[in-house]
């Protein structure tokens, strides 16, 4: 897990692309609520808050739900469909550097996960196109511009038209 300062144009200590594909997922999070920046700003109950989490999981129960993911089926259409959207991406001329085999690894392995969260044991295309936006945007980049935070938009744009361009199996 590693967090990015959106603001930055190469970060603080820049990353390569073939480090940055090592990440599953990325996500924007943006700013919080006025009410919890002030309280961050003014570190009331900082350390507090802290003491209050309370464990969700143990971890056998980690092992059990890593278990279960690889368990979740995957039709081979499914890796197909997957395989397309990879390869869409590399033949896209807005993309100077399209999506590796790594991507589609871990897009199946998050859609996997996605459809377990969802209480199934198989995966659907609605599982592929919802992470792909997260498994895609990081490694993505456009033509034109460094790998910076501010052309995300401009990614997940090119990504949705992609899935819009493929054929749902």
């Amino acid at each position: 897990m590693a967090t990015q300062n959106p603001k930055e144009i190469q970060g603080t200590y820049h990353l390569p692309e073939s480090q940055i594909d090592r990440f599953l997922l990325s996500a924007t999070i943006g700013y919080p609520d006025p009410t919890i920046e002030k309280s961050i700003i003014s570190g009331q109950n900082h350390n507090e808050s802290f003491h209050k989490i309370n464990k969700v999981l143990d971890l056998q129960e980690v092992k059990d739900l890593q278990n279960s993911v690889a368990t979740v089926a995957t039709e081979e259409e499914l890796v197909g469909y997957v395989h397309s959207i990879i390869t869409a991406t590399r033949e896209d001329d807005d993309f100077e550097l399209g999506a590796s085999p790594r991507a589609g690894i871990q897009m199946m392995a998050a859609s996997r996960g996605y459809a377990l969260i969802k209480g199934r044991d198989y995966v659907t295309p609605d599982d592929i196109q919802t992470v792909a936006p997260y498994v895609l945007a990081h490694r993505l980049i456009l033509k034109g511009s460094s790998n910076v935070l501010n052309v995300r938009n401009q990614v997940l744009s090119k990504i949705d038209k992609i899935l819009d361009s493929i054929p749902v199996p």
